[in-house]
């Protein structure tokens, strides 16, 4: 890294106060937990999204529901009640 640059000089001192600081450091451990948990969820309801349009499109062309509920489990790696 070019730790002659101003720029990069503050971002690693802010970096080294947040390790020195147990309180900050926890703030931000806790506040990229929320983030990651608010990634997952988003990723969840993606593909619930796209396993509704999969369904759909399969019942348009007459699948057989218990083909489509095989697939998707089989695709997805979770149980067919899941599916």
């Amino acid at each position: 890294m070019n730790n002659k640059d101003k720029f990069i000089a503050q971002i690693q001192a802010e970096i080294k106060s947040i390790k020195m600081n147990q309180e900050r450091w926890l703030e931000n451990m806790l506040y990229e937990l929320k983030m990651q948990e608010r990634f997952d969820a988003g990723e969840d309801s993606e593909r619930n999204r796209t396993i509704l349009k999969l369904i759909t499109r399969a019942q348009q062309r007459g699948a057989d529901h218990t083909a489509v509920i095989a697939d998707l489990a089989d695709f997805y790696d979770i149980s067919k009640a899941e599916a």
